[in-house]
């Protein structure tokens, strides 16, 4: 293995990687050289005052005893002294990248010598620039003790195995949302106890802790006075019965879609090794173009055979470019490895027959007898081998092993290539399935992510071109009069998503060719682009022209290196029914006026100049309104086009006022406080249903749907058929912020801002709020205020708040608060707040808005500072969406 410093750019390769279709290798870093300066000791440095700062030049040498693979520490690891047995955590600022058996030199300068909590670290720096790996696989041997002298301190740090001893609970390693603090006990002496932590991370927190007497290797920890164990792998624990995976027998499956999991690897000579990649556990051996010779091991837990009478062991995978498959691949069995180098132990090779893969997305599923094991308790091994003149890349996406002579295919369609009849139903949770891929242009592909067949042309901040396309199988629509399909999906950030995602028919395409060598039909379709990644939108396609063929349809991805959008399709449901067929879209000049208020826009007008954003009058009749709750509206269903109405905030024009299609129509924002909204909305107005109105604004999306939006909204901006109607329980605004376009005279001051982040609150132009959030990858500890300026009340007679908010992702109780103070000076330390009680809260688990109010009666006569007050910590940060401020009399 050589030698290498770990280097971000090296990191930002790899994540480059993933999302390669033809999977490119990307040239090395440059390796840094690092100065060596003054050589402490890991002793040494325990001897200096905590809170120490390297600020020359300095070196210290040990051994990584922990890592981060299990996921029980996180920016963290343990290294050692082979000769003295002295330890310290490294306790960095990012993912650290080393391996336990690791041989490092760690590059002190400008790192700090801390004790956190009476556990001595080195911290406040990153594995970049500061950690050189001198050598992989030299792992120190686990001092063999007792609780006893655990708890009496003569092991701080250090990596020790503890014999004969046993959980006193029966529990999981951790709990679902938290750390887990779990006893071991000397079952000789039950008052000698230490407590097992494991973080909720782990992959092994869900175990169940192991019953019985048995041995566990872990590191040595302490917090505060209290003296802990973390366990670097669940491998480590030697119980009777106990298998990781929290499975005692078979069927024992592992897919690879984000871990290892109970799987560990092992490089046994090569400089490439197993990671995961596109949700599998992947193996090359070619980098930067070139050929590398590698042995490297992918390696089972042990698992029980002694309890059944045949076994199979069922690998699904793809590979590709091998000189021999069956020999650089093979299937190795082992009674007697326990961990570390498989070298060392006995392997017996299980004879398979792999398949040689055309294409990095159609995978295969090979199945081996294990029969010859029964009885016996084993881990099983793929190992890899490559060669400088040729290296094969192999994908596993999981290894299932079970009792009998192999696995039962699963009930399902026909597959791929061969004729489909309706209903035909294709989910993309875990596969193409009867569908497959074919990439016309571009380096990216569809791929299987998210439970979606998921396909973008924007890859690390950068747009490239592509077209690639979707293929159904072919299915037969016989036996029906209509028919129709039915598309889950959400499609995000395109220029125009109905020109970028298309859906086509043919009925002469060959399976499996290129489809530029079919006759496609384009299929009219209206796709509506989504407003989050949790929403998916189903739109029903009109098919009946096909009805009686035999037809493969195809949904056709296109971007270019100026604009990529990104498209997950969840389902795809070809069956009896009637769909929509869109209507022609309304090109520019195509409807009628010029945009002026003498002469507004038509809506078919409005509609096709939705691209463009004018500022402009358009008219139209009052149809309906969009129904409450709704993020965005997918089809007439999501309309009231008819009392009672639930939603103040929209209207729905149209040129004809018995229209009831919502793509012939504009939703008209009402902005809140404003003579537009007071004045027209259904919810208080329902009589306005049937009038004619003429109003100014943004011809821009609204609901995902054609819109006029940004409308100063005053008396100057809108008439109503029938002029002003009183409002019914009008109010003088006070103060107002709708925060359409920015913060306004708000101020933000941020109490609490972890280093990860550089904000909480911030203006969303998207959905025209105020926004806060302290995740970022994970939840973070935060505290941060929205607070308005000051708001005179001392000429009120009455005085309401009213505001529009949204919660997801966690509960606003007690982490979200609205305060009033009356001596705010710019500090709110300084000041004396209390909390208002509001009318309603958002449930805390969507993007729906709901009206809350506050009554500020006795504040009457004072000077007031509002302010939206946003806690979160490590287990739950919410998001809250704020927007629509109003005091009103």
């Amino acid at each position: 293995m050589k030698n290498r410093v770990f280097n971000t750019f090296l990191l930002l390769a790899m994540v480059g990687m993933m999302f390669t279709a033809c999977k490119k290798e990307y040239p090395e870093p440059p390796i840094q050289d690092l100065p060596i300066g003054e050589v402490y000791t890991i002793e040494d440095i325990l001897n200096m005052e905590p809170g120490t700062v390297f600020t020359e030049d300095a070196s210290v040498y040990g051994i990584i005893t922990a890592d981060e693979v299990s996921g029980n520490l996180y920016k963290a690891a343990f290294m050692q002294d082979r000769a003295t047995g002295k330890a310290i955590e490294l306790y960095l600022n990012a993912v650290s990248g080393v391996r336990i058996g690791d041989s490092v030199r760690i590059y002190l300068k400008d790192v700090t010598y801390a004790m956190y909590n009476n556990l001595p670290q080195l911290s406040n720096f990153e594995a970049d620039g500061h950690i050189v790996i001198l050598a992989n696989n030299k792992p120190i041997e686990p001092k063999v003790t007792t609780i006893a002298d655990v708890n009496a301190g003569n092991h701080l740090a250090q990596l020790i195995r503890l014999e004969n001893v046993r959980f006193t609970e029966q529990n999981t390693f951790a709990d679902p949302t938290t750390y887990g603090n779990r006893t071991l006990a000397d079952p000789t002496d039950y008052s000698q106890t230490v407590i097992v932590r494991t973080s909720n991370y782990a992959n092994f927190a869900n175990d169940s802790l192991p019953q019985g007497t048995g041995n566990l290797t872990a590191i040595a920890t302490v917090y505060n006075n209290t003296w802990q164990l973390v366990i670097r792998s669940a491998r480590e624990l030697d119980f009777d019965g106990y298998v990781p995976g929290g499975d005692n027998g078979l069927p024992y499956y592992q897919d690879f879609a984000s871990s290892f999991g109970t799987y560990t690897t092992y490089d046994v000579a090569g400089p490439q090794s197993w990671e995961i990649d596109y949700n599998t556990a992947k193996m090359t051996g070619y980098a930067n173009s070139t050929n590398y010779a590698n042995e490297d091991w992918l390696i089972s837990a042990k698992f029980s055979l002694e309890n059944v009478s045949s076994a199979s062991l069922t690998m699904t995978y793809i590979a590709r470019y091998f000189n021999n498959l069956d020999s650089d691949i093979t299937l190795q069995v082992s009674s007697d490895y326990t961990s570390g180098d498989p070298t060392s132990a006995n392997w017996t090779q299980v004879p398979a027959t792999w398949i040689s893969g055309s294409n990095w997305n159609d995978f295969v599923s090979t199945t081996v007898d294990l029969s010859q094991f029964v009885g016996q308790k084993v881990c099983v091994a793929v190992k890899y081998l490559s060669d400088d003149q040729k290296a094969g890349t192999i994908e596993v996406q999981s290894i299932l092993i079970q009792e009998g002579s192999g696995p039962t295919p699963p009930p399902g369609p026909q597959p791929g290539g061969e004729v489909q009849s309706i209903p035909y139903t294709q989910s993309f949770a875990s596969e193409f399935g009867t569908y497959m891929t074919y990439d016309i242009m571009g380096a990216q592909t569809w791929e299987i992510d998210y439970s979606t067949a998921k396909m973008t042309g924007y890859v690390g901040g950068t747009y490239y071109a592509n077209e690639d396309w979707l293929i159904s199988s072919p299915v037969a629509i016989t036996g029906v009069s209509d028919a129709k399909m039915t598309m889950s999906y959400i499609g995000r950030y395109f220029n125009n998503i109905n020109d970028e995602v298309t859906i086509w028919a043919s009925t002469n395409y060959t399976w499996g060719s290129d489809p530029n060598m079919a006759t496609w039909d384009q299929v009219p379709a209206t796709l509506v682009e989504g407003s989050n990644w949790n929403d998916f939108i189903t739109t029903e396609i009109a098919l009946t022209d096909y009805v009686g063929q035999t037809v493969t349809f195809a949904v056709k991805y296109l971007s270019t290196d100026s604009k990529a959008g990104t498209m997950e399709v969840q389902s795809i449901t070809i069956e009896e029914g009637t769909g929509v067929t869109p209507p022609e879209p309304p090109t520019p000049g195509q409807g009628e006026g010029s945009g002026t208020a003498d002469d507004p826009y038509n809506v078919a007008a409005g509609i096709g100049l939705q691209s463009e954003e004018p500022i402009a009058w358009v008219h139209g009749y009052i149809v309906g309104a969009v129904k409450s709750g709704l993020s965005s509206v997918t089809g007439n269903a999501d309309i009231n086009w008819s009392a009672p109405f639930d939603l103040a905030t929209n209207v729905v024009i149209a040129d004809d006022a018995a229209c009831r299609e919502i793509s012939q129509c504009i939703i008209v924002n009402l902005p809140a406080g404003k003579p537009l909204r007071i004045q027209v909305n259904l919810m208080d107005n329902p009589d306005n249903l049937g009038k004619h109105l003429a109003v100014n604004g943004k011809l821009r999306r609204y609901f995902n749907q054609a819109g006029l939006r940004d409308s100063g909204g005053t008396e100057n901006d809108f008439v109503l058929e029938g002029g002003v109607t009183p409002p019914p329980t009008p109010g003088t605004t006070i103060f107002s912020e709708t925060f359409a376009s920015g913060q306004g005279q708000f101020t933000i001051e941020d109490v609490m801002l972890p280093q990860e982040l550089t904000y909480v609150w911030q203006h969303d132009a998207s959905y025209s709020c105020m926004k806060a959030s302290a995740y970022v990858n994970q939840a973070y500890a935060a505290e941060s205020w929205l607070i308005s300026p000051v708001i005179d009340l001392s000429n009120a007679s009455a005085a309401t708040l009213k505001f529009d908010q949204a919660v997801n992702h966690a509960s606003p109780d007690g982490a979200l608060s609205v305060m009033i103070s009356t001596d705010y000076d710019g500090n709110v330390f300084q000041s004396t707040w209390t909390e208002l009680s509001l009318s309603q809260w958002p449930a805390g688990n969507n993007w729906t808005f709901i009206n809350s109010t506050a009554d500020l009666s006795e504040y009457l006569g004072q000077r007031v500072t509002i302010a939206f007050k946003y806690t979160s910590n490590f287990n739950a940060s919410a998001t809250w969406e704020v927007k629509n401020f109003v005091v009103e009399e």
